[in-house]
């Protein structure tokens, strides 16, 4: 007679997770990735426009601008970084 938790730890999920939740922390890891990609892109380009290196809108030379990217480059870093290192909870 097999034990009723035999097939869960066979599953290759963590003890104490369900799949769903799982799969909603790995998808919600995902995105925080994606976002913290796409928020150090546009912290580059808010900085290089805001010391005059990429010409053609309001913000150019605008010092505003190249601290705000500094801002939002430090947040996608800790987000980033947060989500790489972050591991599911094992109830």
């Amino acid at each position: 007679m097999t034990s009723p938790l035999a097939g869960r730890w066979a599953s290759g999920q963590p003890e104490g997770t369900s799949g769903n939740q799982l799969a909603y922390e790995e998808t919600m890891k995902a995105g925080a990735i994606v976002l913290a990609v796409l928020m150090l892109l546009t912290g580059g380009v808010w900085i290089g426009q805001g010391l005059g290196y990429i010409k053609g809108s309001f913000m150019t030379g605008d010092m505003h601008w190249f601290w705000i990217g500094i801002a939002l480059v430090a947040a996608a870093l800790v987000l980033g970084t947060a989500a790489l290192i972050y591991r599911p909870r094992r109830a």
